[in-house]
């Protein structure tokens, strides 16, 4: 289940940062 989430979390990280970049 750890994996699963830590799977998930980096594609949302990524979003996360694209997000911030278009932002800034």
């Amino acid at each position: 289940a750890i994996a699963v989430i830590a799977v998930a979390a980096v594609p949302n990280a990524i979003a996360v940062i694209a997000v911030v970049a278009v932002l800034w």
